[in-house]
């Protein structure tokens, strides 16, 4: 388990203020996954006050076909049918370089709220990391409140 030292708390609280958010990322690993687009909205007292979104430029890999034929690629098929995002979303997707700090500091130190939060937090907390920032931001995991309202569905996916 990697060991994020100034990772925010899980609290199960809602706040009067707060960014619920989410992200899209390569895959599962946060050591080898890259994040491909963020989101968030930020409210305040329950009102919508702001919005961010964008879509994110990971490192291309090469792919060579049937025919030989060479590509560069960002992500696989089945991310793209996972998330609707494509390679050639991605083509011409802002760098990290230029998302990540934009969207660290369009969170600010609001309370983050998303479903199965922990995820897209621990993806953040090593982009932030990389870019020499701070991700400090204590966040309510809407997954866990399911499970302990719901503990006896047999999936607690979003969807469900």
């Amino acid at each position: 388990m990697k060991d994020r030292l100034f990772k925010g708390k899980s609290i199960i609280d809602f706040p009067e203020t707060y960014v619920i958010l989410d992200i899209e990322t390569t895959g599962l690993d946060f050591e080898y996954c890259e994040i491909i687009e963020v989101a968030a909205i930020k409210y305040l007292d329950g009102v919508e006050i702001d919005r961010f979104s964008s879509l994110v430029q990971p490192h291309p890999y090469t792919c060579i076909d049937e025919d030989n034929n060479m590509t560069i690629e960002y992500v696989d098929e089945f991310i793209t049918s996972l998330t609707g995002i494509t390679n050639d979303m991605l083509k011409e997707a802002p760098l990290p370089l230029d998302v990540i700090p934009e969207f660290i500091d369009f969170i600010g130190n609001n309370t983050i709220v998303g479903y199965n939060v922990n995820f897209d937090i621990n993806f953040l907390y090593d982009a932030a990391v990389k870019f020499e920032l701070a991700l400090k931001n204590d966040y309510v995991d809407i997954l866990r409140i399911a499970r302990k309202l719901y503990p006896d569905m047999q999936h607690h996916r979003l969807k469900d």
